[in-house]
């Protein structure tokens, strides 16, 4: 009866000392973004900063969903692309001032993210994600083919106007303070969503959905509002970006950008409040600074997200957090989740490379094949690259001691893969770019899939 008071007095300790550790962080965040883009001082290219924000609020938006609502989604592209398409089309032929731009945008992503969500939450877990794939792929082509879009050519020259009618966004250092403005407005209402009652409901269901059930929550509602709230952000930052760019294309709803996203979030911290920011910040100084390499960059960010992932677990600033912890005297840092006994880890980390090797061979060989061979030799060999390609996509889902490492595997050897067919001598035939790779791209999905519904205690 005596120790029930010590431990209310040490939770109490703990949530004071994580208050102080946000209110240092964000003290430093908010300094690092005023004083950066500042000559005197650091100097650092203001633009760059504004992509490091926008990319920020996008990741911290997903992050709202994955990291506190347990919801893995491969179609944020959408959202972030769609507000950018409409914020530039109404500030360019509307006429729209930035603020009513940026508006418009999130409103359709916010729109958009109601019917995705109400069909997304019917499934759960590699389901959920294949259905928000699906989707983002259906408005990644509507995009492609909507007139107002500009197809491949996006909408170019969009005016960045003048806020509220007076005061002019077209100097960098005013639209970078702006950008900021709107970062930290979108930062702080996420912060109050986590901490409030319905964040913790959310949490709740994350960590056990029939036990909230049990308590009476109903928790497709809430999943719902999260993944609508979460569109809604993640359009607030497409929108900006395009005024901040004064572009709009279709990049920015391609699926690579919904996998770009899970990269800054696992990089910076999975179910962190500020891990995003530090993730969003990595990824974007890499594209910049390493932009001489050419394409390369993407085969340098799958190996940097790969030690990363066998190194720091919980993210950079999870990591960092932990370490903190283990600092303060009497407390210990909460265990990271359990990777599996060593044997299995080295089975799935010995996976990279055996995986790296069967989709460069599955992918080449499938093209090369395709194109120099007669079609009923070529037939069943392509179907032999297939399955080795689905293998490709089953093992490492399969090894890996939860389905969530293994697609984030799966997604790093799908980027290191992309940037090589961009840099290497692949043949050009237009089979390649129409059909091998969507072959290819297909048959791993399906065994990441089947390795994900398959019970492991019947392999």
């Amino acid at each position: 009866m005596q120790q029930a008071p010590a431990t209310q007095t040490a939770a109490e300790r703990d949530e004071a000392f994580e208050a102080r550790l946000h209110r240092i962080f964000f003290a430093v965040m908010v300094a690092f973004y005023v004083i950066a883009p500042l000559q005197p001082l650091v100097n650092i290219y203001p633009v760059f900063l504004m992509k490091a924000l926008c990319f920020g609020l996008f990741a911290c938006a997903f992050n709202l969903l994955i990291g506190f609502g347990g919801l893995l989604s491969f179609g944020h592209a959408m959202f972030l692309g769609m507000a950018g398409y409409v914020s530039a089309y109404s500030a360019k032929s509307w006429g729209f001032t930035p603020e009513l731009a940026i508006l418009a945008g999130t409103a359709t992503a916010t729109l958009l993210g109601i019917p995705t969500g109400l069909l997304a939450i019917r499934r759960q877990g590699i389901y959920f994600a294949m259905i928000t794939l699906a989707l983002a792929q259906m408005v990644f082509f509507f995009c492609v083919q909507a007139p107002f879009t500009g197809g491949e050519d996006g909408i170019q020259g969009v005016p960045r106007g003048k806020l509220l009618g007076l005061i002019d966004l077209a100097p960098t250092t005013t639209m970078y303070f702006f950008v900021l403005a709107i970062f930290l407005a979108g930062f702080l209402l996420i912060y109050r969503i986590i901490h409030s009652p319905f964040g913790q409901v959310l949490k709740a269901i994350r960590e056990n959905e029939p036990r909230a059930i049990s308590l009476g929550y109903r928790t497709d509602h809430y999943k719902l509002v999260a993944f609508v709230l979460s569109a809604g952000l993640s359009g607030l930052a497409g929108a900006t970006k395009s005024l901040v760019f004064q572009l709009a294309s279709l990049t920015d709803v391609h699926w690579t950008m919904s996998g770009e996203v899970v990269l800054m979030t696992l990089l910076g911290g999975l179910g962190t409040i500020f891990g995003p920011v530090v993730g969003a910040l990595v990824l974007a100084s890499m594209e910049f600074y390493l932009a001489e390499i050419g394409s390369w960059v993407t085969i340098v960010q799958g190996v940097i997200f790969v030690v990363c992932v066998l190194a720091f677990r919980r993210g950079i600033l999870g990591e960092l957090e932990a370490w903190l912890l283990r600092r303060r005297p009497g407390k210990a840092a909460p265990a990271a989740k359990s990777i599996g006994a060593g044997a299995r880890a080295v089975r799935w980390i010995a996976f990279l490379p055996i995986g790296a090797v069967l989709i460069a061979i599955a992918q080449v060989a499938t093209v090369t094949v395709a194109q120099h061979l007669a079609w009923w030799i070529s037939a069943p060999l392509i179907l032999f690259f297939g399955a080795l390609m689905a293998g490709a996509g089953f093992l490492p889902v399969r090894i890996a001691p939860e389905p969530k490492i293994g697609c984030a595997i799966l997604l790093t050897l799908f980027l290191l893969f992309e940037g090589l067919a961009l840099v290497s001598s692949f043949p050009t035939s237009p089979l390649y770019p129409t059909v091998m790779r969507i072959y290819a791209d297909i048959t791993i999905i399906i065994g990441a899939v089947i390795g994900a519904t398959i019970d492991k205690s019947a392999v």
